[in-house]
């Protein structure tokens, strides 16, 4: 499953990140990733569901597209099989990360051309 929650991109271009409007958003955000987690528990499913939090891009201002490192540099939380519980991921994360991380989660390898790493450091087998 693939989620794209955009209200605080959204939001961050429209009043800056880091805006009391911003931060509003991702509360709302928050509160609608709760459901989704309450949902898979639900289902029964939540366990066996690799859940993989990651912003699109990093931020200053209300703009984005150059390759800045404060661009790059994603918060991201995982949770799932094979996570390492309370762990915090000591190397630096940036978005280039995310889809290699994803792939090797589903145990395929990234396209020849794709930039980024994979984050080994989160997955514990």
């Amino acid at each position: 499953m693939f989620l794209h929650l955009d209200q605080v991109d959204i939001v961050g271009h429209q009043t800056f990140w880091g805006s009391n409007e911003y931060y509003d958003a991702a509360e709302a955000v928050d509160k609608h990733i709760g459901l989704v987690l309450a949902a898979l528990k639900k289902a029964k499913i939540f366990e066996q569901t690799l859940v993989m939090l990651a912003a699109d891009h990093g931020g200053y201002g209300n703009d984005h597209g150059d390759f800045s490192m404060s661009n790059m540099l994603v918060p991201v939380v995982f949770s799932g099989p094979c996570v390492r519980q309370n762990h915090t991921i000591a190397t630096t994360i940036n978005s280039l990360d995310v889809a290699p991380t994803a792939l090797q989660s589903l145990g395929l390898s990234a396209g020849k051309y794709m930039r980024g790493d994979v984050i080994t450091e989160i997955f514990e087998c």
